[in-house]
């Protein structure tokens, strides 16, 4: 039997729902891990297969304490809950299901390093400088893919008259 105590009115509610998806909104430090660790050992508490559920994060070292939680909750059918990052799992998917998706199977992901040794490439020329000469290459590449995260376009187009 799984101890509740230590959640609070909210991260109760949403580790006891059983059916359909749950959106946890919070800020860090508020409890998240620890409301969706509970609610994979309550789902296995109640006979949810362990090897159907799918437990995502951004980092390797939150999928890692993720996993390690439910183990420390449920025990050996731990195990038997698939988890890693979203990265990770979309590269799994399309080492399955690439040849159906037209994705070669030779397919590499692009990292943050390679992605800012491809932008120094490309724009070498036009990059730059800080104070003490160097190239803030991260700074480039942070400032690229914020904007493509927000939608947002970071060149201003020229109006002619």
């Amino acid at each position: 039997m799984i101890d509740f105590s230590k959640l609070n009115k909210s991260q109760l509610a949403a580790v006891k729902t059983i059916d359909g998806p749950i959106l946890c909104l919070a800020g860090a430090g508020s409890g998240k891990t620890t409301t969706l660790t509970y609610r994979v050992a309550n789902l296995i508490d109640n006979n949810i297969n362990p090897a159907s559920i799918l437990l995502l994060t951004f980092t390797k070292k939150a999928s890692k304490e993720m996993l390690d939680r439910v183990n420390l909750l449920v025990g050996s059918s731990g195990k038997y809950v698939e988890g890693g990052t979203f990265h990770h799992f979309a590269t799994q998917v399309i080492n399955k299901f690439g040849e159906r998706l037209n994705i070669d199977e030779h397919f590499s992901v692009i990292d943050d390093n390679d992605s800012i040794d491809i932008l120094q490439s490309i724009c070498n020329p036009y990059l730059v400088q800080n104070k003490i000469g160097q190239t803030n290459k991260k700074l480039i590449f942070q400032i690229i893919s914020k904007s493509r995260s927000c939608s947002k376009d970071i060149i201003k187009k020229a109006i002619t008259f």
